[in-house]
């Protein structure tokens, strides 16, 4: 009896995961309080023709180009063990499908939560 009991138990629990959508998950906040941080200053630095500009990580394996101080920082975000693959996949799929439309909607997003 106890085995069916967790049985279902552990379906109901399947099936709400199931249901649930990324920006539902602990990830899901983790990204959208880093893209909080984050897109501002990007968009701050891409209306800004004349930005900071400082030298690039090493770990580029570029060390000649050199990249704003926001890139750096989201950079060294990106590379450290706390930030997922699945975290990287939606900055990725953010910057591939940069549209004003779009940027505006995650906005949108992150000062609702604010």
């Amino acid at each position: 009896m106890a085995t069916v009991k967790d049985r279902s138990d552990l379906e109901r629990e399947r099936d709400k995961l199931d249901r649930k959508g990324f920006l539902e998950t602990e990830a899901g906040n983790t990204m959208m309080e880093t893209l909080g941080k984050i897109i501002p200053k990007v968009i701050e630095s891409v209306t800004q023709p004349n930005g900071t500009m400082q030298q690039a990580p090493q770990v580029l394996g570029n060390p000649g180009v050199e990249v704003s101080e926001i890139k750096s920082m989201v950079i060294e975000k990106i590379q450290s063990q706390t930030f997922s693959d699945d975290q990287t996949d939606l900055i990725n799929y953010i910057l591939d499908n940069w549209e004003q439309k779009f940027i505006e909607g995650i906005m949108n997003l992150i000062n609702k939560r604010e």
